[in-house]
């Protein structure tokens, strides 16, 4: 596979030579399963499920390389409140949000690549309904050099963080090796970060990626769109 080749899943966009021949993947936020299914189906390597809503946890299924946890992914380990939304998936730890509450198990993204012996991983995909910023503010910069890339849904367009919070973020990435690329169309609700060294991507590399992968990527969703009438998605 080209180092400038994306794969899309469930609005995730990622870089598919980090996964060839397999690799460790964590899914930060699986809700039902869908993304990991299809990353372990594709790709054939060792995929962990995180998720820490019961409803959808039990629904996960395993094998073919998909291993699943009841965790919530957070800045330390330790517990935390799960406030509970009538839509499932806007249910997300934060003191601020209503709602009743349950307590799970929190985990950061360190501690639990050590206790799963993952090294190296190939992919972190994060979808935990505004909780995404603190933990990559709070990893290491030796954790980081573990990671290949990251696909992140930032809930800046859900209201749940600011955009320039985002992008400080982002900035603090890039200083330390990364790339970001939004391939959404306006908030950063499809987002990737990757290793620049780790991927091995030359500023040619990231030239196509940021021009001409982000808008072809574009023009296709436009299409399906116009073919196949609006979705639910995010921005």
């Amino acid at each position: 596979m080209g180092r400038r080749t994306l794969a899309c899943i469930e609005h995730h966009t990622f870089l598919s030579a980090p996964l060839a021949g397999g690799g460790n993947v964590i899914d930060a936020g699986a809700n039902l399963g869908v993304f990991c299914s299809a990353v372990a189906a594709r790709y054939h390597g060792r995929v962990i499920a995180v998720e820490p809503h019961p409803g959808y946890f039990g629904r996960i299924s395993t094998g073919g390389g998909i291993e699943k946890l009841r965790v919530a992914i957070a800045p330390q380990d330790g517990p935390l409140t799960l406030r509970l939304d009538e839509n499932l998936e806007s249910s997300r730890i934060d003191p601020s949000a209503g709602g009743e509450g349950i307590t799970v198990d929190g985990r950061s993204l360190e501690s639990l690549a050590d206790e799963l012996g993952m090294s190296e991983i190939a992919l972190i995909k994060m979808d935990i309904e505004g909780a995404e910023l603190d933990v990559l503010d709070s990893l290491s910069d030796a954790f980081l050099a573990r990671v290949a890339q990251f696909t992140v849904e930032f809930h800046d367009f859900a209201g749940y963080a600011s955009t320039p919070r985002v992008e400080q973020t982002l900035d603090r990435l890039e200083k330390r090796g990364f790339a970001a690329i939004k391939f959404s169309r306006s908030f950063y609700g499809d987002t990737l970060i990757t290793n620049i060294d780790r991927c091995r991507l030359t500023k040619g590399d990231l030239w196509w990626l940021r021009n001409v992968s982000r808008t072809t990527q574009g023009l296709g969703r436009w299409l399906r769109r116009k073919v196949m009438g609006p979705k639910k998605s995010n921005p």
